[in-house]
C-alpha cells in the first residue's frame, strides 16, 4: 500500500512538472497537453480612466476553414467569448470608442497549442492612450501602440 501511494505521488508530481507553463512551445510534443489542460487565456488590464463600456476587443482569423472568421472577445464591459483554436494568421484587435487603439497578430502554427493573450490599457502623460499586448505560448508576439486621446473622443 506505501509502494502504491509512493508511485501515484511521483506520478502526481511528474504531470505538475509536465504542465509548467514553461514548457508550452512549439517545439515540445507537450503543447497537446497543455492545450488539453489550459485552454487559451485572456487577460485584459485597464486603469480607471478606461471606460470599460467603451471598450470593443475581437478576434479575426484569416484560416478559410476555421469554424469562425471573427469573433466578439470583449463588449459592453464584459468577456462574451474564449478565443478559439485555430491555426494560421489572426489578429486580436482593441477598439476604444469605436477607433482602432491597439492590434496583437500571431501566426499559430498548429490548432491544438494553447497561448495567453494580455491586454493592457493606461493613460499616459500628454493625454495619451498606450495599448501594449502580448501572447505567451508557442507563437508569441509583442505589440504597442500609443494613440491619442483626443482622437478618440467623440465630436458631435
Amino acid at each position: 500500500m506505501e509502494q502504491l501511494k509512493n508511485i501515484l505521488l511521483y506520478l502526481f508530481a511528474f504531470s505538475v512538472l509536465l504542465l509548467h507553463p514553461s514548457l508550452n512551445n512549439e517545439k515540445n510534443p507537450l503543447s497537446c497537453i497543455h492545450y488539453l489542460a489550459y485552454g487559451n487565456t485572456f487577460k485584459l488590464k485597464f486603469d480607471d480612466t478606461i471606460d470599460k463600456d467603451k471598450l470593443y476587443i475581437k478576434w479575426t482569423c484569416e484560416n478559410q476553414n476555421a469554424d469562425c472568421n471573427e469573433l466578439d472577445i470583449f463588449i459592453g464591459g464584459k468577456k462574451v467569448n474564449t478565443i478559439p483554436f485555430e491555426s494560421g494568421q489572426q489578429e486580436l484587435i482593441v477598439y476604444y470608442n469605436n477607433k482602432l487603439v491597439g492590434k496583437l497578430e500571431q501566426t499559430k502554427t498548429k490548432e491544438k497549442h494553447a497561448h495567453t493573450y494580455f491586454i493592457s490599457l493606461n493613460s499616459i502623460e500628454s493625454n495619451n492612450l498606450e495599448f501594449k499586448g502580448e501572447i505567451t505560448g508557442p507563437s508569441s508576439a509583442v505589440a504597442t501602440m500609443i494613440t491619442s486621446l483626443s482622437n478618440l473622443i467623440s465630436q458631435h
